[in-house]
């Protein structure tokens, strides 16, 4: 049986009320684009205009780990790119937010390319944050012929696979330690996606599956999504709830079961949005959750150009209470922008309490 108590507890792990009660406090989840370095092009990264610009000069471990001193506690820290496993320190970066901050989870997105190195590097995280989930999610695209050619980089579906069970191998001394995939819904392989799944699920087994829709990222509270690429999205999401819902959830932890339902109403949202191209929820991008890229840039929203300040010359606080930062995340509740983006969305379902009950119901009632 469910409890008010039991709830009361799960979400307060989630991060502090105050957020929930309107007052400015510091973010609960950082998304930190370590490096702008990658040895794919692929088809659909909003990142391309920066990937491999020689003159994009990377945070230091040192100004990193200022970074997660001054954050202190946080719910979740995501690292992305570009690809992060070029960074030679990106266990040091791990390890310092683990140390100042001891999120709950720590995810990194990867391509996979290097399966020694991440093998390596993974058993390292995960070793020294025992605390934290170490979330190691990969990209998959495709099956063997399409992911190659949306990645622009032939062998690189096998060196995935490889990746994924390399890390997989450290799993039984790491509880800590768990394994995702994520599939980018696009026009070029919007008609694999199902035998995707099954194929992930038979043979690769990560802990979960994460499906996002493809979209023109540069225009927030415009989203043009492709008819037919909406529709194999949303037969991949159906596809996908459905064999989650046959694996047996009874035995998981309340948190667990919750997120599960904030993710089943997270892709309902998305839809009716690249549906109907409309305003569904407020968005809290630039007070529940915060960007920084790898010139140490800070946004609200990685969608959004203008920065709220830049870490070289600014302390994290200093930025994050200037009058700039206040007026940029609050013309994002004021102007009711919008878009499919996911990190973004899944913070401002969880800090949001009408739709946080849904979601409850959701994922305690599957």
């Amino acid at each position: 049986m469910i409890t008010t108590s039991g709830f009361k507890q799960e979400i307060q792990k989630l991060g502090k009320s105050s957020i929930l009660l309107g007052s400015r406090s510091m973010p609960l989840q950082l998304v930190l684009f370590v490096t702008s370095r990658c040895n794919m092009r692929c088809d659909h990264c909003f990142y391309l205009d920066e990937i491999n610009d020689s003159s994009r000069t990377e945070l230091s471990i040192e100004q990193i780990e200022a970074l997660a001193k001054e954050l202190g506690g946080l719910n979740w820290v995501a690292l992305s790119g570009g690809e992060p496993y070029l960074r030679k320190d990106l266990v040091e970066i791990i390890q310092a937010f683990y140390k100042h901050s001891r999120p709950n989870i720590m995810s990194h997105v990867t391509n996979g390319y290097y399966p020694d190195r991440i093998s390596d590097m993974t058993g390292k995280m995960a070793a020294s944050c025992s605390k934290s989930k170490v979330l190691v999610i990969f990209s998959l695209d495709g099956l063997q012929e399409t992911h190659d050619r949306i990645r622009h980089s032939p062998g690189s579906f096998d060196l995935v696979r490889e990746s994924i069970q390399a890390v997989q191998k450290h799993q039984s001394d790491y509880p800590n330690l768990e394994t995702g995939v994520v599939i980018t819904a696009q026009d070029n392989n919007q008609e694999e996606l199902i035998p995707l799944i099954e194929y992930i699920e038979s043979k690769l087994m990560p802990d979960g599956i994460y499906i996002n829709l493809h979209r023109d990222h540069t225009q927030p509270s415009n989203v043009i999504v492709d008819p037919q690429v909406l529709m194999h999205y949303q037969e991949a999401v159906a596809f996908y709830e459905s064999i989650r819902t046959k694996k047996n959830l009874k035995g998981r932890k309340l948190l667990d079961r919750l997120l599960d339902g904030k993710n089943k109403l997270q892709k309902r949202t998305i839809t009716k949005m690249a549906e109907e191209n409309t305003y569904q929820l407020p968005c809290l991008a630039g007070k529940v959750s915060v960007v920084v890229d790898e010139l140490g840039n800070v946004y609200a929203c990685e969608l959004l150009k203008d920065p709220m300040g830049n870490l070289k010359n600014q302390s994290f606080k200093e930025i994050w209470f200037s009058e700039q930062a206040r007026r940029l995340s609050d013309s994002i509740t004021q102007d009711k922008c919008y878009c499919t983006h996911e990190c973004a969305m899944s913070s401002s379902l969880l800090f949001n309490p009408g739709k946080l009950f849904q979601s409850m119901i959701s994922g305690v009632m599957t």
